[in-house]
């Protein structure tokens, strides 16, 4: 066994093997020089059997069962040297040798029990650090695990677009205008603009579904440059107000920006629009006409937070909890029968965690609904 002295985590010696034997050594020698000046220089039978207790003691430590031998040893040296300088061997000697052979046996017991000790804290410790390895393995295979599963969910979501969303428009499209080229002839100019009109509102619906389709494969494929700047948030609304103008026209509603001119945000242009538009479209899309969409800003310490509101038919409980889940994903028809993606509120979510902010939504059935974000303030 390898004794090691160490102040703080740094070796400062070791007692090499032969350092220990030259140890034990020089201590038999002296008890056998010992026996021998008292025996039979000084011709007394007192010896000081007291220090042989040391070597006997030492050699249990570093050597374990060689200590009993040595405590023999000396016992019987003691005994021989009794009896060669005409010295009766009483019952003292024979116990006193047995008492080393005691205390050989004691601090051997002693030893091993505390190498058994010493080796169990260093497998715990083993332990202790196999199990940190596992549970960081485990954590990176948790992470794993989400990656894959929001991967599958990915990958099924745009399967599902481009077997169903994205089919039923073109299907629509193309069926109104076989019926055109074949009864062009016989249908009148008010049948004819009614089919045009439905083929427009299928082409809009199919560019606009490819459209976020583009821009959500990019976002996942991280393609999309994240390159905040301070900007005014007023005229942000302003832009997207004004390119949703003839959606609010057709349904005769309002959109009001209630957001001061002074407000400014730190944020990606190009996100930002993306997901007030998606969150404006969306209010319009789910308001009755002649009902109101509003836009508001309110600043605390250290964000702001900027809300899409409308007056119209509200989100069940149990949808609203699935909004900004991708494995849930949920559409639902307008008040004037319009088809989504269900890709925009996943957008909105992606762009506004990029920037460290989150999303979230209120609602009551037949009420309206509440649209909210946060975002980091600008800096002066």
């Amino acid at each position: 066994m390898k004794y090691t002295i160490k102040y703080g985590n740094k070796k400062d010696f070791t007692i090499k093997e032969g350092l220990k034997k030259t140890i034990i050594g020089s201590l038999i020698l002296l008890c056998l020089f010992l026996i021998y000046y008292f025996h039979h220089i000084v011709k007394t039978d007192v010896v000081f059997s007291h220090l042989f207790y040391l070597p006997i003691v030492i050699s249990a430590i570093w050597w374990n069962r060689t200590a009993i031998f040595i405590a023999i040893f000396l016992g019987l040296v003691l005994i021989t040297s009794q009896f060669f300088i005409g010295e009766r061997i009483v019952l003292f000697d024979v116990i006193r040798t047995l008492m080393f052979i005691f205390i050989a046996s004691m601090a051997t017991y002693i030893s091993n029990k505390h190498e058994q000790y010493l080796l169990k804290i260093v497998e715990n410790e083993k332990l202790i650090e196999a199990s940190k390895i596992i549970f960081s393995q485990n954590e990176k295979i948790k992470s794993k695990n989400a990656e894959l599963k929001k991967f599958n969910a990915d990958k099924d979501r745009f399967m599902s677009i481009l077997a169903h969303d994205l089919r039923s428009p073109f299907n629509s499209i193309l069926g109104f205008i076989e019926l055109l080229s074949e009864n062009i002839r016989e249908y009148d100019i008010d049948e004819i603009e009614k089919q045009i009109s439905i083929i427009n509102t299928s082409s809009r619906s199919a560019f606009l579904l490819l459209e976020d389709l583009l821009i959500w494969t990019r976002a996942q494929s991280g393609k999309i440059p994240y390159e905040p700047q301070k900007m005014n948030l007023s005229d942000i609304c302003l832009d997207i107000i004004a390119s949703l103008k003839p959606n609010a026209y057709v349904k005769k509603i309002t959109i009001k920006n209630f957001v001061t001119k002074e407000t400014t945000v730190f944020a990606d242009v190009n996100m930002l629009k993306t997901v007030l538009r998606n969150l404006t479209s969306n209010a319009l899309k789910f308001t009755n006409p002649g009902g109101m969409v509003d836009i508001y800003a309110k600043k605390t310490q250290s964000k702001i937070t900027i809300s899409v509101s409308d007056n119209g038919i509200g989100i069940a409980p149990e949808i609203l909890n699935k909004l900004f889940d991708i494995s849930k994903t949920h559409t639902t028809k307008g008040t004037a029968n319009e088809k989504g993606t269900g890709l925009g509120l996943l957008l909105c979510k992606e762009f506004v965690v990029k920037h460290g902010g989150n999303i979230w939504a209120e609602s009551e059935l037949g009420k309206g609904s509440v649209f909210k974000f946060m975002l980091p303030l600008s800096k002066n």
